[in-house]
């Protein structure tokens, strides 16, 4: 079994990139996903705000990240989009990976 550079096996690193490059090539999808990390990352601060975290410390932006990441996920289940992006592939990880990009930069700007 061979490894590259970075560990991995060759087949999980064809698999991995397959899924992920498979989930950016669909653009519609993919400006979907990003537009609701930034949809329920405002809702999130939003109710951070209310529960009188203002300025959220490192642990907090890391939990609020993931958060919205695993909302995203949730939604996309809702949606039953999960369903044809597995037939594409795709497991749930990238996509909570995506949706947490869209609120990124958002979560590094805000205070």
């Amino acid at each position: 079994r061979r490894h590259g550079c970075d560990g991995l096996p060759d087949g999980a690193r064809r698999r991995l990139t397959r899924s992920v490059g498979t989930l950016l090539g669909l653009g519609r999808l993919r400006n979907a996903l990003l537009l609701r990390g930034v949809a329920v990352w405002i809702g999130v601060r939003l109710m951070a705000g209310w529960a009188g975290i203002g300025d959220p410390t490192l642990a907090q932006e890391l939990f609020i990240l993931a958060l919205v990441g695993g909302l995203v996920v949730w939604d996309a289940r809702r949606r039953n989009e999960h369903v044809w992006l597995a037939n594409l592939g795709v497991s749930a990880w990238p996509m909570a990976v995506l949706g947490a990009c869209g609120a990124l930069p958002l979560e590094l700007l805000v205070p």
